[in-house]
């Protein structure tokens, strides 16, 4: 759902808000996980503070390397990606022709080595190599 401070939180439907007297607004716990008491509950507008994903391990988003391959091509979804492969160090990602690259804020051991400069360019297309500024700089 929604959030003013992350963007997207991931969240989980709990019923219907019959007070609001609208078929569209919901009641959703904040977390992936239902806690029977005590959970942060609100109040959304379904047809514009929600988006449905499928679950999929960190690990899975992580080697997405191209946007364009999820299923549910979506902003909560694209920003799920793009944070586990932050999260891992992996600071490019393409979506399509275009290279998204996320400043990791710090240094990043090995990423512009000459090896890897030579890598791609030896590959010729690059596209069986990660994502990387390298691939687009040819």
């Amino acid at each position: 759902m929604r959030d003013n401070d992350e963007a997207w939180i991931e969240g989980i439907v709990i019923g219907r808000d019959k007070d609001k007297g609208r078929d569209h607004c919901i009641i959703v716990q904040e977390g992936a996980v239902l806690k029977r008491r005590g959970g942060v509950t609100r109040s959304v507008d379904a047809r514009t503070d929600c988006e449905v994903r499928r679950d999929r391990s960190a690990k899975v988003l992580s080697r997405i390397e191209d946007l364009t391959a999820i299923s549910s091509l979506h902003e909560p979804g694209l920003l799920q990606v793009l944070q586990e492969r932050y999260r891992v160090d992996q600071i490019y990602t393409y979506t399509g022709k275009v290279l998204l690259a996320i400043n990791p804020f710090k240094e990043l051991d090995g990423v512009y080595d000459r090896d890897v400069a030579q890598l791609y360019i030896e590959s010729g297309s690059g596209d069986d190599l990660p994502a990387h500024v390298f691939a687009v700089a040819r």
